[in-house]
């Protein structure tokens, strides 16, 4: 049996907050709530009502924020600047990682700054960055989220606060991991590690260690990863951090479930299942259970599998978890459909009313259930979950001999799934002007205040002088904005920069980076009947789509060339992993087009070539100038491209040299010696995701 793409398993995710268990967080907040009546109204009961507050973020962020507005008018009627900026940042955590709230989060941490800074508490203002770097973090404004972290940096290296640099730069960590960069992530988890390892800080280095296997997780790296989650798990039992035990247990699992080492997965799941248990923590419960049913699925286990998912749906309806319920019924829909099939029903034994030994009962059961899940899951916003479920109940309907039905759940998952893209783009732009128009908003003020200051510096100038001089800067500055803007859509940031300060001759040699070419196949006979608007129309379709990939993957796009799309990864700034950026983006070339096939009914395959190697990188003309790259290993990528195969990647050795020397994912296929132009005899290679 396939283990199909839209089968939800749950992963625990690490990150560099030291959680407590629900039971530990409840007698700290029972403590709390027991002093709180005897407290005077002083400034220790500020103090208590703010870390009252704090507690509750994770639980109750409403009561979290009322507990923390009675710390802020008690600290206003004493008159206590520090205590002011306490409550502050509590109320501002119960908006941002409670209430998920991340604006008025950030306002309640910016106000908590403003005050610190005026007490010089820096030890305090470096915390409150950390927090606003979470917000931005949430946000995904990573470059943000850096900026602040690093602020914060600064201000613990100064004040030798060594367990607070090592959590920073997990954090930092964990930006450049939400953005795929892996080497970037381990880079500095392995910094955070050797910290933590130096303070003799076991719960920090768990962390890491667990951080770092998950690195190795995502990237299919399984034997490390396995290394690394067995050295966090012994650390967390030494501990007697059992939270941490039962999520690296649970990881454990996935990664002997995702190499088919069922047995293993199996115990690893079960041991982590019997800690959450203990703690209480039944959403971990009802998570394990899922997995367990996963590996019974897929060794045609139905029935128990069938227990195992029904046991954690009623956890997650008596939870409240719609979304939970949703997941677990998509996957019971999946179990049907799979069942349904002869070769499998033969293997069947009647061992319960949860399995029929017949097709279509078991086809309308999985049609039911994927109905159910993606009406809740439509209900609560999710798209991304919805989508591949659509896909499921589309199967299913195909199975079932309703093709109308199961085109229309199709159709359905296709439009969803460009929403999806649309709507995460849409809300990246959104934040990313929000910050623009505050950027704007302050340079005008600066622009207004400096006038003021001007005029009453030189009485003798005529008011009205000064009014229209701060106008028109306000204008050249917009203006400036918008040339940046276009600018920016010409050349990468960097080159720009540089021609703005008048560099004349821009001419990079880059020691190493990876070329990519792509040429569409079939578009000739696209285009031969159609109005050249159509034709055009489908071509910005497609290199949208490209574009798209190439901020995903953190590529240059060079230019296009008719149908031609030529991009580069490692310019202008080099980076060591430009190969596997190169290949995963030239692999998801063709399953985005595979995508806008089905969905506009033609039939555009693309040929696809990557070298790695020496470059020359620059800008060439005046008037029309573009970035482009030069050198042999252009030549040779686009001699890969035009030997290549349609629907496949086609490497040179260089490439698979590069690849190996990085942690990557890939299988590689190699082919007959080829005679290529200008080259000679060559060994190239088919690439493929494992």
């Amino acid at each position: 049996m396939k283990f199909k793409a839209f089968l939800v398993l749950f992963l625990i995710i690490f990150t560099n907050q030291f959680l407590l268990s629900e039971k530990q967080g409840q007698e700290k907040l029972d403590s709390l709530l027991k002093v709180l009546p005897n407290a005077k109204n002083d400034t220790a009961q500020v103090s208590l009502l703010a870390k009252l507050s704090a507690s509750l973020q994770s639980t109750n962020p409403d009561n979290g924020i009322k507990y923390g507005k009675k710390g802020v008018k008690l600290a206003q009627d004493l008159d206590w600047e520090k205590g002011l900026a306490d409550n502050y940042v509590s109320i501002g955590l119960n908006y941002t990682l409670g209430k998920s709230d991340f604006a008025k989060g950030k306002l309640y941490f910016e106000k908590a700054l403003e005050t610190y800074k005026q007490l010089d508490l820096n030890l305090e203002i470096g915390k409150t960055l950390v927090n606003i770097g979470i917000v931005y973090r949430s946000q995904s404004l990573y470059d943000k989220a850096i900026e602040k972290y690093e602020e914060a940096l600064v201000i613990f290296e100064n004040l030798k606060e060594k367990e607070r640099i090592a959590s920073t730069l997990g954090n930092i960590g964990y930006i450049y991991r939400s953005q795929s960069d892996y080497a970037k992530a381990l880079e500095y988890y392995q910094k955070s590690l050797s910290m933590f390892e130096s303070l003799g800080n076991k719960s920090g280095i768990a962390t890491n260690l667990g951080n770092i296997g998950m690195i190795y997780d995502f990237q299919s790296d399984f034997k490390r990863a396995i290394d690394y989650y067995k050295k966090a798990l012994k650390i967390n039992r030494e501990l007697e951090d059992k939270i941490s035990e039962a999520s690296i247990l649970a990881n454990l699992g996935s990664v002997y479930l995702a190499q088919k080492e069922f047995r293993n997965a199996l115990k690893n799941f079960e041991l982590s299942v019997d800690i959450f248990d203990e703690l209480g923590n039944q959403y971990g419960v009802a998570s394990l259970l899922t997995n367990i049913g996963i590996v019974h699925q897929y060794q045609s286990e139905f029935t128990q599998a069938l227990e195992n998912y029904k046991e954690a749906v009623n956890i997650y309806e008596e939870l409240g978890s719609r979304t939970g319920v949703a997941n677990i019924l998509g996957n019971i829909g999946e179990l049907y459909s799979t069942i349904s099939q002869d070769s499998i029903l033969l293997k069947i034994e009647k061992s319960s009313n949860l399995v029929s030994l017949d097709k279509q009962e078991n086809l309308q059961r999985s049609i039911s259930n994927y109905n159910r899940a993606i009406k809740i899951l439509e209900e609560v916003g999710d798209l991304d979950t919805r989508s591949r479920f659509l896909l499921g109940l589309s199967n299913s309907y195909k199975l079932k001999g309703d093709f109308e039905k199961s085109l229309e759940s199709y159709k359905e998952y296709i439009s969803l799934k460009d929403s999806v893209f649309t709507e995460k783009t849409q809300t990246r732009i959104a934040n990313l002007e929000a910050v623009r128009e505050n950027e704007i908003k302050d340079k005008e003020l600066e622009i207004q205040n400096l006038e003021i200051t001007q005029a009453k510096n030189e009485r003798w100038a005529f008011i009205g002088g000064a009014v229209g001089i701060a106008f028109i800067a306000i204008i050249i500055f917009r203006q400036r904005q918008r040339s940046e803007k276009l600018l920016l859509n010409i050349l990468p940031m960097k080159i720009a920069k540089r021609l703005k300060k008048k560099e004349r001759l821009i001419a990079d040699d880059i020691d190493c980076a990876s070329i990519v070419f792509i040429d569409l196949v079939g578009f000739t006979a696209y285009s031969k009947d159609r109005k050249a608007s159509d034709v055009l129309q489908m071509l910005n379709d497609v290199f949208d789509k490209f574009d798209s990939l190439i901020v995903k993957y953190g590529l240059e796009k060079i230019k296009t060339i008719g149908d031609g799309y030529m991009a580069a990864a490692g310019v202008p700034e080099p980076c060591a992993d430009h190969s596997v950026r190169a290949t995963n983006f030239s692999l998801d070339i063709h399953i985005v087009l595979d995508e806008l096939n089905a969905k506009m009914n033609t039939n555009i395959q693309a040929r696809v070539g990557i070298e790695s190697g020496p470059i020359v990188a620059g800008v060439i003309g005046e008037m029309k100038f573009a970035y482009d790259l030069w050198g042999d290993s252009v030549n040779t990528a686009s001699r890969m491209e035009s030997t290549g195969v349609p629907g496949f990647v086609h490497i040179s050795s260089n490439v698979k040299r590069e690849l190996d020397s990085q942690i990557h994912n890939f299988v590689f296929e190699e082919l007959e010696p080829m005679e290529v132009k200008g080259k000679g005899e060559m060994i190239t290679y088919m690439v493929h995701r494992k």
